[in-house]
């Protein structure tokens, strides 16, 4: 394959952000003057305000190029840091720093810096003593051509002064002077300066200023002091003021009153001719103290300082030729990071990150700052948590959403092998475990991430590089040993992961040997199931550099800078196309090349940040600085594609609400939303917090539940509130006897046999012909009362008959009854529990059903209305002959997952179903199981119902450790003596065990940092089992002889009352024939008498009584 190689010139810009670069830190009490032969301004010292010490660097502004810059010191000799001292500019281009104070006070020390060989000296003062001093009035001048810088008053060890002291910069020889005239009274921080052979000196000289003088002058000729009493109008009385002379006029502006709380924004003038104040600007709009004074010409520049409530780095500049006098800024306030090297940088939403690193002093950092990169400033990010100890040389990787991850690094005494986690987010660090044992603690070393995992490839302790392959599972919390030793031995490099097909493709740039030998290949480390296999894409001069910038976007790779042999630094970026290998170069002017910086890639553009610097393509050992590149396409040419999260044409950003994916942006589904711009991956888009809701795709914000509505995290919508979920328990009812029906419907049947029997008796009574056939009927011939001495004479009567149909339906009746009480009242239920080994059959259920519903479930759940198929179930000690799964999505946001076990047996006393949601969204806000299983007893199952909810709707079920949900089966053996069931059956009885033991749950914010759902169900095997036997009270051969009983007994009970019944007849039929006998006798009786007269007749048991008399 050919590879074209293109040398680009012109066709890409690089500007620093600011265009004048990263200025100092702000700064309080530096000095400045005046280069007029380079035309720069120069600054020494200073307290850095933001790390609270004191500093003694150069600084330079170039007032053509309005660029800072640093000059290094080339000396093993530094000065201690100071503020408030003074500085001269010798001709021998040598900086002469006076006195100042240092962190431990007041110093008299007084040093020299050699411009042109950065090499720092202690000088001797020579002459009259003169005492170190904070904040004294100081002139440099030139007088009769010899060079002089001068001091009055301040503050020494000995409390305020009033000398003068002018000392000859070139001989360093003091003078301490006359103390003649109008001596000053003591005073600090005034101002002096030099006008036409004499000193002006100007200041408050008391706190209260009774005598209201406040200048004086000091003739160089005459070696005295004048007051000068100026009437007229005149600037309040001040401290700590700036004082510059401009033509025949000596302007102050500025200062304070102590004791007040606010500064003066005024300026005046003097006229030293005519003596006369005005006042030529009334508010400046700005005030500085504590600040660096410069003039050029008729502009003055106020360095640094400091404001009521500001601290600057920031450059003043007004121009005293324009009244009313006005200021503006020559360069405005910036901050940024420190000067370092092997740091880290990674983007979330719109934010650069920057982190860790060694600044030029070789001092090992930890802090971590952002730049804007729409607004375009830099701030500091406040950490918390486990933050990393300082380190440089570590490998970061963002692998998704706003977490960043950090392996290894090193300071001056240690090589680290931990692994930290960042959230964005959060601002906040934790500490990754390892349940294995990881790789040796290393550094230069690359990391690239895939699906869950960190790849940490090479790298080198402080005696060997390492040829190792290892990933690190953050949701298993385990690293993995893929390689020790492949030819990648190698550091100082860089990787990305991509897929092909089932295999994770690590690709490895740059970088070299542990001897500097440049890698000029592009690896590629093939991963598949924990195997690796190595080889080279791309071989190629362009890719042998080491400590470079990685940019990978969709279709090629960049390669920014970096070291060859550890001293030449290139300043071309190397261009691959990812398919074909194709190689442009994109080359630089000298020396705009670096090492050990980082880069952002965002939309068409690079910003780099930091590194070490060169000097003719040759590396400075241990250089940093701090500035932010640039780079972009120009007008006619587009060589830097667009990054990842932004889209053509116009590398426009995905939207908040939508993340990156495949060059599209794709709306954040329902139930969840996303605040970020230019989002990679959907780990971006996270779930409505509890109280919330989003019924859309596509949303930048969650809407608020409803009063009296339930929307627990990841709602998709809003629900109705609903009771705290209760467990149940479903199980078979005892056998419940039909005693009660039958008795009921027994006494029915009677009751219609003895109404039927009335209504026969009344009809043939009623009717004669019938009674006189119904003897035809009479079954009781031989059952007829009979009488002693009376020949016996079967006969059928109609009483018989009547008794016969009595004996007829009342037997039916008892049939029915018989035949009711046979069939449905004939079994009698036992239950005992007893040791379940005991139990002499194999117990099984016939099936086994478990149903399980994820309720504001995170994933698809279905693909084709199958289970998707990352959804898996696993299973122990559980015996089955066939399984049945299946997945269906109600609604939008409720999953329910069924398995069905045919056949099932539990082998064990502990048994498992493992329910495995292994889609990269799975998660529940809560869920419910409810498994059923035939209980043995015919017609009945025994069913059990959990709900798990977490510790509050705030957080989901997400994680690799399971939710233990507790069952316990109790086997369960049915016999039945009775054809209606089966002779014999098995099944489980269960109950709830114990209490669910909650696993890994998520909050919203490290949800992403989470992965998978996992669902344990344990079944606990009883060791009593339930024993259910069905016994028949009465069998066949008892029904039909107790039936045949009851027939012949109800026959002789009716026999016998037809005997009652008819002695009961003819005895009532004999009694009342002798009445009607009777009264036909009597009847007779009175028509004889009547006719005959008297008589007496003899009658055996008739007793005749007198008649009565009457008529």
């Amino acid at each position: 394959m050919i590879f074209l190689v293109l040398a680009i010139a012109n066709s890409l810009k690089i500007v620093e952000i600011p265009k004048s670069g990263s200025p100092p830190s702000r700064l309080l009490g530096s000095a400045a003057i005046y280069d007029s032969i380079m035309n720069r301004i120069i600054t020494y010292g200073g307290i850095d305000y933001r790390n609270n010490i004191h500093v003694s660097s150069v600084f330079t502004f170039h007032m053509n190029l309005l660029t800072w810059d640093e000059i290094k010191p080339q000396s093993s000799f530094l000065p201690d840091g100071r503020e408030q001292s003074n500085m001269c500019l010798k001709p021998d281009r040598k900086l002469l720093i006076f006195f100042g104070v240092t962190a431990s006070g007041i110093s008299s020390d007084v040093y020299s810096f050699n411009l042109e060989t950065g090499i720092w000296k202690t000088e001797e003062l020579i002459g009259d003593a003169v005492s170190g001093r904070e904040s004294p009035g100081f002139a440099c001048f030139t007088y009769f051509d010899i060079e002089y810088t001068s001091f009055f008053g301040g503050l020494t060890l000995n409390g305020l002064d009033n000398n003068l002291y002018i000392i000859n910069i070139q001989s360093l020889e003091v003078r301490k002077m006359p103390r003649v005239g109008d001596l000053p009274p003591k005073i600090i921080a005034s101002s002096l300066v030099y006008w036409n052979g004499t000193l002006t000196l100007y200041g408050n000289p008391d706190f209260t200023n009774q005598t209201g003088i406040d200048l004086w002058s000091f003739s160089l000729e005459n070696e005295i002091w004048t007051t000068l009493n100026i009437q007229g109008q005149k600037p309040i009385g001040r401290i700590y003021h700036i004082a510059y002379v401009y033509m025949n006029y000596m302007y102050i502006m500025f200062g304070v009153i102590i004791g007040e709380t606010n500064s003066f924004r005024d300026a005046w003038k003097l006229d030293l001719l005519e003596l006369k104040w005005t006042q030529v600007a009334y508010n400046l709009g700005e005030t500085r103290n504590q600040c660096g004074v410069l003039g050029i010409n008729s502009s003055l520049y106020i360095v640094y300082g400091r404001d009521e409530f500001t601290i600057f780095n920031s450059i003043l500049e007004i121009d005293l030729d324009h009244e009313p006098l006005e200021t503006k800024f020559l360069t405005y306030n910036w901050d940024s990071p420190i000067k370092r090297i092997n740091h880290c940088s990674f983007r979330v939403n719109t934010f650069m990150y920057i982190f860790g690193g060694m600044s030029e002093v070789g001092v090992y950092l930890n802090d971590m700052w952002k730049y804007d990169l729409v607004n375009n400033f830099w701030s500091s990010v406040s950490m918390k948590g486990t933050v990393p100890s300082p380190r440089a040389s570590f490998s970061c990787v963002q692998p998704n959403g706003e977490t960043m991850i950090l392996f290894g690094g090193k300071d001056s005494t240690n090589v680290y092998g931990d692994i930290y986690a960042y959230r964005a987010d959060e601002s906040s660090w934790m500490l990754f475990e390892s349940s294995t044992i990881g790789p040796e603690p290393r550094y230069d070393m690359c990391m690239t991430h895939y699906s869950f995992k960190v790849y940490i490839i090479g790298g080198q302790d402080s005696q060997n590089a390492f040829g190792d392959v290892w990933y690190y599972d953050y949701i298993k919390s385990k690293f993995i040993s893929i390689a020790k030793n492949t030819e990648i031995s190698i550091i100082k490099h860089k990787c990305w992961a991509s897929k092909e097909n089932d295999a994770v493709i690590i690709n490895v740039v740059g970088g070299s040997s542990f001897e500097d030998y440049p890698n000029f290949n592009w690896y590629q480390v093939k991963i598949v199931q924990d195997t690796y296999e190595a080889s080279i894409k791309l071989n190629s001069k362009y890719l042998g550099n080491s400590d470079i910038a990685l940019a990978v976007a969709e279709e090629h790779f960049y390669v920014i800078f970096g070291s060859s042999w550890d001293k030449i630094i290139s300043s071309y970026i190397t261009k691959v196309n990812l398919i074909s290998g194709e190689v442009t170069v994109l080359s630089f002017p000298e020396d705009t090349g670096l090492y050990g910086h980082s880069v952002c890639h965002w939309k068409d553009t690079f910003f780099i940040f930091g590194g070490g610097i060169s000097r003719s393509a040759f590396k400075i050992q241990n250089s940093a600085n701090n500035n932010l590149l640039k780079i972009e396409n120009s007008e006619s040419l587009t060589e830097i594609e667009c990054g990842l999260g932004t889209i053509l044409p116009n590398c426009t950003p995905c939207q908040s609400g939508k993340y990156y994916q495949d060059n599209s942006c794709i709306s954040c589904p329902k139930g969840k939303f996303s605040e970020s711009i230019a989002s990679i991956g959907e780990e971006h888009c996270i779930p409505c917090p509890a109280g919330k809701f989003s019924d859309k795709e596509g949303s930048s914000y969650c809407l608020d539940c409803s009063y009296q509505k339930f929307c627990p995290l990841g709602s998709i919508k809003q629900k109705l509130p609903f009771l705290s979920l209760q467990k149940s328990e479903i199980h078979p009812e005892n056998y419940k006897r039909k005693t009660n029906y039958v008795t009921s419907n027994i006494l029915q049947i009677m009751m219609i046999a003895l109404l039927g029997c009335a209504i026969i008796t009344i009809i043939v009574l009623l009717i004669s012909k019938i009674w006189d056939k119904i003897k035809s009927m009479d079954l009781f011939v031989k059952k007829h009362k009979t009488e002693l001495g009376i020949p016996i004479v079967y006969k059928k009567t109609s009483l018989g008959g009547l008794f016969t149909v009595f004996f007829i339906i009342l037997s039916i009746a008892s049939l029915a009854s018989s035949i009711l009480t046979y069939s449905t009242d004939n079994i009698t239920e036992i239950k005992s529990l007893m040791p379940s080994i005991t139990l002499d059959q194999e117990i099984k259920s016939s099936y086994f059903y478990v149903e399980t519903i994820f309720y504001t479930y995170g994933g698809a759940c279905t693909v084709n209305s199958t289970c998707h198929p990352s959804i898996k179930f696993d299973s122990q000690d559980l015996s089955f002959t066939k399984k049945i799964q299946t997945c269906t999505k109600i609604e939008e946001d409720t999953c329910k997952i069924v398995l069905v076990f045919y056949d099932f047996n539990i082998e064990s006393s502990l048994s498992y179903i493992t329910l495995q949601l292994e889609e990269k969204n799975s998660y529940a806000g809560y869920f419910t199981i409810n498994i059923t299983s035939p209980s043995s007893i015919p017609e009945s199952f025994s069913s059990v119902f959990i709900p798990v909810e977490p510790p509050s709707y705030e957080y989901v079920f997400k994680g690799i450790n399971p939710t233990l949900v507790y069952f316990k089966l109790i086997p369960s053996l049915f016999t039945s003596q009775s054809s209606r069931w089966k002779e014999s059956d098995t099944g489980y009885h269960l109950q709830i065990d114990k209490d669910a033991t909650i696993g890994s749950i998520s909050t919203q914010k490290m949800i992403n940092m989470q992965l998978y759902l996992y669902v344990q169900i344990i079944l606990s095997k009883s060791e009593s089992g339930l024993n259910t036997q069905r016994i028949i009270n009465n069998s066949l051969f008892v029904f039909i002889s107790g039936l045949l009983g009851s027939i012949f007994g109800l026959m002789g009970s009716i026999s016998s009352f037809m005997i009652l019944t008819e002695i009961l007849a003819d005895n009532y039929f004999k009694n009342f024939n002798r009445k009607v006998l009777l009264r036909r006798i009597l009847g007779n009786s009175k028509l004889l008498k009547s006719e005959l007269g008297d008589y007496k007749i003899s009658y055996k048991n008739l007793k005749v009584s007198p008649l009565m008399n009457t008529e």
